[in-house]
């Protein structure tokens, strides 16, 4: 189903590394990373950037 395909994984911070091996091996896809990318933008764990939503979207 995803045989092939591109999946970009945003981040900024090398988990590509740990990530994109079990993706491309039980998916099949292309792993890429974008660096002009900045997920600090949308804020940091470590609380220097303030998140501004919350990161799991879930209704409970």
């Amino acid at each position: 189903m995803f045989q092939g395909r591109r999946l970009l994984i945003a981040t900024k911070h090398q988990k590509q590394k740990v990530i994109a091996p079990i993706l491309e091996k039980e998916l099949g896809v292309v792993c890429v990373v974008l660096p002009e990318l900045d997920t600090d933008k949308l804020g940091t764990f470590t609380g220097e950037v303030n998140r501004k939503d919350n990161p799991c979207h879930c209704q409970k």
